[in-house]
């Protein structure tokens, strides 16, 4: 595994805690991954895009799930949720 700089490291937990019902991380190389969803500005300011792949709405109507893709140097971080 590649070493990762503290300011690195904390660029990923502040952008896995800016998603509400995170459950859990995948951090993946740039060339086995593939990002899913729609391309938007990133709310979190850290890095200037994100992808979100939004599915639902679940059993209950208002439920949500899925992922939150970001792009960091040679790697993507993806954040899986539930809400």
């Amino acid at each position: 595994m590649s070493r990762f700089s503290n300011k690195t490291l904390a660029a990923v937990q502040a952008l896995i805690a800016s998603v509400d019902g995170c459950h859990g991380v995948v951090i993946k190389p740039v060339g086995e991954h593939t990002p899913k969803g729609e391309i938007q500005d990133c709310d979190a300011g850290i890095v200037p895009k994100e992808w979100v792949d939004q599915r639902g709405p679940g059993i209950a109507g208002d439920d949500f799930y899925g992922t939150v893709t970001w792009r960091l140097g040679d790697f993507y971080l993806i954040a899986c949720y539930a809400s």
